[in-house]
């Protein structure tokens, strides 16, 4: 194990989005962007965020100015690395803000979790059900989704997601119309 504490202040996250104008934000991910992620990103106009690896012996992330490479830390670095290949970590951690933007997209791996003390809405279809779904938490709360939901966010203010476990290469960007794109899966949502 590499890493054993993350600390993420909330006022760096607050700082982060401040001074930036994308709207979304990594801080532990599955494994860092390679030259061919951030290819595939650009093709689909996806400005990926340069991403640069926070030493395992500092604790507290920190946000970096717009001409700086991102802070991310690796989920692997907090297990033991003799696990399987395409398991990562125990989870990702990802921060969203009012204007982030999210394609409709399923991953078949791992469960995906919202949370924010703002209003959230998500558009969501099951896969054994033919139509899609709108829940909006107007004051806020959890929204989770088990794996292969088809679903896309909206958010109004700070939102953590947390992906479990880790999992390289798990999102497939699929339509809400079409139940033939995913399988099995659930959600829960909670409101706060």
């Amino acid at each position: 194990m590499k890493r054993q504490v993350l600390i993420i202040p909330l006022r760096e996250v607050q700082k982060h989005f401040a001074k930036h104008a994308r709207k979304d934000l990594k801080t532990v991910v599955a494994s860092m962007l390679t030259p061919r992620d951030r290819k595939e990103l650009l093709k689909r106009n996806k400005v990926p965020n340069r991403e640069r690896k926070l030493s395992p012996s500092k604790h507290v992330w920190n946000h970096s100015d717009p001409h700086l490479a991102n802070f991310v830390c690796e989920s692997g670095d907090f297990i033991d690395p003799t696990r399987n290949a395409r398991y990562r970590g125990c989870f990702s951690v990802s921060f969203a803000t009012a204007g982030s933007l999210e394609d409709a997209h399923c991953h078949d791996g791992h469960c995906e979790i919202y949370f924010s003390e703002h209003s959230i809405a998500a558009e969501y279809r099951c896969p054994e059900d033919g139509e899609s779904l709108r829940i909006e938490l107007p004051k806020g709360g959890a929204i989770i989704f088990g794996p292969k939901v088809v679903h896309r966010m909206t958010v109004s203010g700070l939102t953590i997601i947390i992906e479990v476990p880790a999992v390289t290469g798990d999102r497939r960007v699929t339509s809400l119309a079409d139940p033939g794109r995913a399988q099995a899966g659930s959600y829960l949502c909670v409101p706060y």
